[in-house]
């Protein structure tokens, strides 16, 4: 995203890029119509452990994800093949985002906003590998618990998630 890619002349330089919105819920919420992505700024990465500024952000959320570490870059011209894309994964790790947003009003602003805000990017907390070697993306099939703001208690299937990020993020 070109915009995106210009905010690191403000934000300094990018270490990766997420995706947002990849559950039905939380595309009905935000008013999209599919997963975005977000890039992800090294100012805003943390470590396990590091204590985070409560007062830095505007929205009080934190979120358990995984998390790819790649063996090797994916042309992003080219149309890669799902496989292509497990096979370029080096590792999985466990993590915590912090999204955040310049608006108040976040849910209301549409897609275009959103981009420009970085998919919502912020605070990023990258834990401990979980798995690592070949192949290590089959884990993203597994089902997610998750718990939802009004404390109920919902699974979400992390199958499609994974091969809709690849697609999206490599177009």
């Amino acid at each position: 995203m070109a915009i995106q890619t210009r905010l690191e002349e403000l934000a300094g330089p990018g270490f990766g890029w997420k995706i947002g919105a990849t559950t039905a819920t939380a595309r009905a919420f935000l008013g999209v119509e599919e997963p975005f992505p977000g890039r992800m700024f090294a100012q805003f990465r943390h470590a396990e452990g590091e204590l985070i500024p409560a007062d830095s952000v505007i929205l009080p959320v934190a979120e358990p994800e995984f998390a790819f570490r790649m063996a090797r870059d994916l042309d992003p011209a080219v149309e890669h093949t799902l496989e292509d894309v497990l096979d370029a994964v080096d590792s999985m790790l466990l993590a915590v985002e912090m999204p955040d947003s310049r608006y108040k009003d976040y849910a209301n602003v549409g897609i275009n906003q959103i981009l420009a805000d970085s998919g919502y990017s912020k605070r990023f907390i990258a834990g401990r590998v979980a798995l690592a070697g070949p192949r290590t993306t089959e884990a993203g099939t597994a089902t997610q618990g998750r718990r939802n703001r009004h404390d109920r208690h919902r699974d979400s299937p992390g199958t499609g998630r994974l091969g809709f990020a690849y697609r999206r993020r490599l177009r």
